[in-house]
């Protein structure tokens, strides 16, 4: 009936599908949203089977429906990078992100000291910055 250009013109122009709640096995909030680099519609889902009670897990989804619709309505767009900061990142960020959380952990007791301390995120990203300087 159209054209894949006409029907990528569509998507574009009709950003989203309304979210709505499916039930089953898996419970989600699930809806279509534009995503710019595929050209395309995307299906985006929430789970929501970490809700044991199935009242509460309504009134949850209901709730979050409303917010995602509004958000929706106002342009917001769940795959936009500028939206999800950690979507692109540097090596150098990445590894930095994953020594404060060693580090932290370190402090807490969780992690014994001798793996934050052979950490190979440590060697590789302090190998990294020496190599560019």
């Amino acid at each position: 009936m159209f054209t894949n250009q006409r029907k990528n013109e569509l998507a574009q122009i009709v950003s989203y599908t309304p979210p709505r709640l499916y039930t089953g096995k898996e419970w989600y909030v699930g809806w279509y949203s534009y995503d710019p680099i595929l050209q395309a519609q995307r299906r985006k889902r929430i789970k929501l089977n970490h809700i044991p009670n199935k009242t509460e897990r309504r009134k949850y989804a209901n709730d979050l429906i409303a917010r995602i619709y509004e958000k929706l309505r106002r342009g917001w767009n769940p795959w936009i990078a500028s939206e999800n900061s950690k979507s692109y990142s540097t090596f150098i960020d990445v590894c930095a992100h994953y020594d404060k959380l060693t580090t932290k952990k370190a402090e807490e007791g969780i992690y014994h000291p001798d793996t934050y301390i052979m950490s190979p995120s440590i060697k590789i990203s302090d190998f990294i910055r020496e190599s560019n300087n």
